[in-house]
């Protein structure tokens, strides 16, 4: 079943640790430290592997000013529109960015509503959040940070067109409930669902 599109979240530094008490993806951990259980499905909270989380982070969370959040957004609408002088195989680059149908940068994590990707999707979102934490912490009020995404990140693949409305909506969402139009970002060109 071919893929319509890709949902993709992460969060910004410490603010959903492991172990977190509204759920979380990542591995469980003893006492010591120790795997007790690889991550990968959704878990109820665990104390242990929080306070392993928290004992292991080096820096404080991270919470985007709204200056920050603008310059996410603006980072990855240029990576989107005209991708910086990217790597050449054969004399063609190698990175052609996706469609994005749906995108909320919010002040602890940011949503992806993508089309097709013709890279892996580990490495688009390297890219994303690579780029778009060099420019954060360029801020002169970020001298000194070194963190402003987890290590990590979620997806979820779609495979019908009810399921990229649905996300879509989602997204859309997270911008009118913070009084912006449903698509604020030019680079955002939003799916028309055939009926």
């Amino acid at each position: 079943m071919p893929t319509c599109g890709i949902h993709l979240v992460s969060t910004t530094y410490r603010t959903w640790l492991p172990g977190d008490d509204r759920g979380h993806w990542s591995p469980l951990l003893d006492f010591y430290g120790a795997l007790r259980e690889r991550g990968h499905r959704l878990r109820v909270g665990d104390p242990i592997t929080r306070q392993r989380g928290e004992g292991i982070a080096d820096e404080p969370e991270k919470v985007l000013s709204p200056r920050e959040v603008q310059t996410v957004a603006d980072t990855i609408g240029a990576l989107i529109t005209s991708p910086h002088s990217p790597p050449l195989v054969a004399g063609r680059p190698t990175f052609k960015p996706p469609v994005i149908y749906a995108a909320a940068i919010e002040r602890t994590h940011f949503h992806l509503l993508t089309g097709i990707m013709r890279e892996d999707v580990g490495i688009f979102m390297g890219r994303i959040k690579g780029i778009t934490s060099s420019a954060v912490c360029a801020l002169p009020e970020n001298a000194g940070r070194r963190h402003v995404w987890t290590a990590h990140y979620w997806e979820v693949f779609l495979f019908d067109d009810g399921g990229v409305e649905a996300v879509q909506g989602y997204i859309e969402a997270h911008n009118v409930r913070r009084g912006l139009a449903p698509n604020p970002f030019p680079w955002v060109h939003p799916r028309r669902v055939r009926k």
